[in-house]
């Protein structure tokens, strides 16, 4: 008898009830390819021909400057001028090879602030399709939210049954079960565009089912009034006939008006409990923010790698081998 209401309560919450997804899989795949395709645009390599050109020039120089000191080179000419290699010509060339490294990341530095600024304008698919997967995320949780308030107004005609039974018989007193969890600040997503109708429709539907649940309550009770009038009968009558049995009379009246309610509800909520706490999966909305932080990841590793080999590597090898050979100069050491 419960399956109809089951069904029925399924249907008003679809995504926690995995009848559909929270994020429609059509436009998320849209948003992801271009946020894809903007991402691909990003991490092409930044540095203009003008800086590659001298980071060029920066390791020519540098290997030029090792073999005069490793090859042990005293003279060499430029043209007709033969030059001797000296502790001053080191000093120029160590310079002149500074010189080269402050231009070089000068060029490179230009080309990354302008490559900061181009993907700063392609963020904007970033933005789309996080702001894609939060929608799809309150609109989970608008459905907890309410699926709260229905489990709390389901739980409520529960007492209807037990002030039944407190007039037919003496027992101890149970308080509901009630859903304790907030999930959101209804007011404030209420603000949202996207999200005011489904609200709208949720306290619409709340509305219907309390007066559903009135309707089953009234009809419990009057189902109640005869069995508490025989009860009151049995009970001042010094020789009754038969045993009393108001309690099983009032249990058939609860399970045939409002147990289907309660059955329905507790089934539901044991569904999305075993689902929800579940260690081997994550939600959908989970696994979609996955896969855009790895793909952020892979661009911050993919432009880390770029900046060192192509920015730092050149310049730390140029310093090292003008500081080297200097010094090593000038302290007189032989070339190993």
């Amino acid at each position: 008898m419960h399956q109809p209401i089951e069904k029925r309560l399924r249907n008003h919450f679809p995504i926690i009830f995995n009848q559909t997804n929270s994020v429609d899989p059509q436009e998320y795949h849209k948003e992801f390819k271009t946020f894809i395709d903007d991402a691909i645009s990003t991490s092409s390599p930044f540095l203009s021909s003008e800086a590659t050109r001298y980071q060029s020039i920066l390791l020519y120089t540098s290997l030029v400057f090792a073999a005069l000191f490793f090859l042990d080179i005293k003279h060499f000419k430029i043209v007709d001028l033969e030059i001797a290699v000296s502790s001053k010509m080191f000093f120029i060339y160590s310079l002149f090879i500074i010189l080269i490294c402050v231009a070089f990341f000068s060029k490179a530095w230009i080309d990354y602030k302008r490559w900061n600024l181009m993907r700063e304008k392609n963020s904007y698919s970033t933005g789309k399709l996080s702001e894609l997967i939060n929608l799809g995320l309150l609109r989970k949780n608008i459905e907890l939210h309410y699926w709260g308030k229905t489990f709390d107004m389901i739980g409520e005609r529960y007492q209807v049954y037990n002030a039944a039974l407190d007039r037919v018989m003496t027992r101890t007193k149970m308080a509901p079960m009630r859903s304790s969890a907030s999930f959101i600040n209804i007011d404030d997503i209420e603000k949202i565009p996207e999200l005011t109708p489904i609200i709208e429709a949720k306290d619409e539907w709340l509305h219907d089912l309390d007066s559903v649940l009135n309707e089953a309550s009234t009809a419990f009770q009057a189902e109640c009034e005869p069995i508490f009038i025989h009860h009151e009968e049995v009970k001042n009558d010094p020789f009754p006939f038969g045993a009393n049995n108001s309690y099983d009379m009032i249990r058939a009246a609860y399970e045939k008006t409002l147990e289907p309610w309660l059955i329905a509800r507790n089934n539901l909520t044991d569904e999305w409990c075993s689902r929800s706490f579940r260690v081997d999966t994550s939600s959908q909305e989970s696994q979609m923010f996955e896969g855009l932080l790895n793909v952020h990841k892979q661009l911050k590793y993919m432009r880390f790698m770029y900046i060192s080999v192509e920015i730092i590597l050149p310049i730390a090898f140029a310093l090292s081998i003008a500081a080297y050979v200097y010094i090593s100069y000038q302290q007189g050491l032989s070339p190993p």
